[in-house]
């Protein structure tokens, strides 16, 4: 093998095998610091990369191996440990590839003298662990690959009489590596020298260029992932399942229910005793109920299991830390994604992306959801985006059928006070009051004449208005809200904007589908567009007009066809289709011409208008959802539609519990 011969070759032979030996004996090692960057370690990191096809591919820096291979052995030796010294990686460069299956995985490439620092810790790891691990587990670890795992299987199904092969795949598996987890995994495998646990946080924190410091995952392609992989990969887990399950043991295996959104299946596994391997993975705390699969008929079985697990702080409830729960900000809401902005700045999403709320972002003061994407603005004027990029709305130039659930800076935009998307059309503000847009231009409402052999624009570019305060894009059109208070729209055939000169001194306006709300200063509420039953009648409206019956009103939304206003008591009113209970009162089906006051709420501090759903933030601090409810994004209770379709719905206002920890 010629890695046992390059570990001879640089006498690092004696130091592995003492390493391996001291981990299989459970000891402790608090001064690997001087092996990873021992002359000897260095030089063996290098030859390996030399020969890692991946050593030609440039990092950020554009620097390949033939770059590093021009320098002394000496110079190269110096620099990595003078690095070291006070370690800061360089920026990762993102690399999008298509999977067989036609989505992509997002690789990570670190800069080549990064690759090298990884790889040299990265030796000195493997024997440490590799002492620890499972005898069947050949994922990424030396001198094992599928084959081996092949030959193991082929030996069971010969020797063993077992016909059955269960293929299980980690979602996003490098995409969800927990940063704090994984160092207490390395520090319980007896990793315990500080100086070395400090350079791989700092790896794990390194930028990704587009897309910020990542708060959890590991770059996919750099060295370090395929060496954390085997020690984040489930070692608890996999210990106790160990525990219960003896050398060649029988299981039998039933499939629960139908394939989740996913294509993935539910499997009753049980042993040979009759114990029933899925409920003692929950009772320990090392698996949770799957919100995607609800006819499987274990839920209800399994709840007071969970639950005591989660009391008891057992398995990984044990690593979720407990806090008083921040106050939301800001929260949007669409068919298929939330998004809610902590005042400490957090962003946490859920639904299409993530099956539970999960925190993506950092120094957060707006964000908005599409039905596909994501779009926020950060504290110092950024704009970051997520989601799929089939409408051009990652805004790098690119229309591609590719997708990242880590949010990723769109270049060029800076001092932004505002954003909006919607309709895959997408505007970002400036302080300054100019707008830049990008995505789709259908009818015009990005502020150009509709081509239909130019619809989508694929980068940002700055448009002809100036002085906004917010831009609201629906599905026809935009609204415009000018600084001095002014409303206009855009329109079908011309770039320029038409002044709707009926409406003045307004703070705030709000746009969906085919129609559009207008607050003015005196708390009163202006409505127009077509098929508009929104609080006057049911005639097309081209022109605004007021909304009778609602005064004092501090805030207004619509959704694809209902509105919700807030009252500066605290009273939430609601009006149009119902056809989904989103407008939280009245029979399934009905629709109201005029806005009605919402019984039994007590006071609202503010609501979001989805497509079809409402989401609603009390005075108290609690989040309240009612509608459609597609990804379970309001409840995990969930009624069919009355047609019989495969829409969710939430018919009754339902608390959403976040359980947000602190940041």
């Amino acid at each position: 093998m010629q890695a046992l011969r390059n570990w001879e070759y640089y006498g690092m032979t004696e130091s592995f095998t003492e390493l391996y030996a001291r981990a299989a004996n459970k000891e402790t090692f608090s001064h690997l610091y001087e092996i990873v960057t021992s002359r000897e370690n260095i030089l063996l990191a290098y030859r390996t990369m030399k020969s890692n096809k991946g050593s030609k591919t440039p990092g950020t820096d554009g620097l390949t191996i033939k770059d590093i291979e021009q320098r002394p052995e000496h110079e190269l030796v110096s620099e990595i440990q003078s690095r070291l010294e006070n370690y800061r990686p360089k920026k990762v460069r993102r690399k999008l590839i298509e999977k067989d299956n036609g989505k992509w995985r997002p690789l990570g490439i670190p800069c080549i003298l990064d690759r090298i620092i990884q790889q040299c810790f990265k030796q000195v790891f493997e024997p440490i662990a590799e002492a620890q691990f499972y005898n069947y587990s050949y994922g990424f670890r030396p001198l094992r690959s599928t084959h081996h795992a092949m030959a193991r299987v082929q030996f069971l199904i010969n020797q063993a009489s077992m016909h059955f092969v269960v293929d299980i795949d980690i979602l996003g598996f490098f995409d969800n590596v927990n940063h704090t987890l994984l160092g207490k995994q390395l520090w319980n495998m007896g990793i315990q020298d500080r100086q070395v646990l400090v350079c791989i946080s700092k790896m794990l924190k390194a930028e990704i260029e587009g897309e910020g410091i990542p708060s959890k995952g590991v770059p996919q392609g750099g060295l370090l992932s395929a060496g954390i992989a085997p020690i984040h990969n489930g070692q608890e887990a996999t210990a106790y399942i160990r525990s219960l399950l003896q050398d060649d043991p029988k299981v039998s295996m039933e499939i629960r229910g139908e394939r989740d959104r996913n294509k993935h299946l539910h499997a009753a596994v049980y042993l040979e005793d009759g114990a029933f391997l899925n409920a003692k993975l929950v009772e320990e705390g090392y698996a949770e109920i799957s919100l995607d699969l609800q006819n499987d008929g274990l839920k209800n079985q399994f709840a007071l299991l969970q639950n005591a697990a989660s009391q008891n702080n057992v398995g990984n409830w044990a690593k979720h830390e407990t806090s008083l729960p921040p106050s939301i900000r800001k929260m949007h809401i669409t068919t298929t994604n939330v998004v809610v902005v902590t005042d400490e700045g957090t962003l946490w999403t859920w639904g299409q992306f993530y099956e539970r709320p999960t925190r993506i972002l950092e120094d957060v003061v707006e964000a908005k959801v599409d039905s596909d994407a994501g779009i926020a603005l950060k504290k110092d004027g950024t704009v970051w985006v997520w989601g799929f990029n089939n409408a051009a709305l990652w805004g790098t130039g690119e229309q591609k059928y590719e997708t990242t659930v880590i949010p990723r800076q769109v270049e060029g935009l800076r001092d932004i006070a505002s954003v909006e998307m919607a309709h895959s059309g997408v505007f970002a503000v400036g302080r300054d009051g100019r707008v830049f847009a990008w995505g789709s231009n259908y009818n015009g409402k990005l502020g150009q004449a509709y081509k239909l052999n130019e619809i989508i624009y694929k980068k940002p570019y700055q448009t002809s208005w100036a002085d906004v305060r917010s831009a609201s894009p629906g599905f026809d059109f935009t609204v415009v809200l000018k600084k001095d208070g002014t409303v206009w729209q855009t329109q079908p055939t011309s770039s320029e904007l038409k002044h709707l000169g009926t409406l003045n001194d307004i703070v705030a306006v709000s746009n969906n589908n085919n129609f559009a709300v207008a607050l003015q200063s005196d708390g009163t509420v202006w409505t127009w567009g077509v098929k508009s039953v929104f609080g006057i009648g049911n005639a097309d409206n081209p022109e605004p007009l007021r909304v009778e019956g609602l005064a004092n009103i501090l805030q207004v939304d619509v959704g694809h066809d209902h509105a919700l206003a807030v009252d500066r008591d605290g009273n939430l009113f609601a009006w149009g289709s119902n056809e989904y209970g989103q407008l939280g009162s009245l029979e399934i089906g009905y629709s109201s011409t005029k806005p009605f006051k919402v019984p039994h709420l007590g006071s609202v501090k503010a609501v979001e208008a989805g497509n079809r759903q409402s989401l609603i933030l009390k005075q108290e601090g609690t989040l309240w959802g009612v509608g459609a409810n597609a990804h379970y994004i309001l409840s995990t209770d969930t009624l069919r539609d009355r047609y019989e379709s495969n829409v969710l719905y939430q018919k009754q206002l339902t608390q959403i519990k976040l359980n947000l920890p602190a940041s």
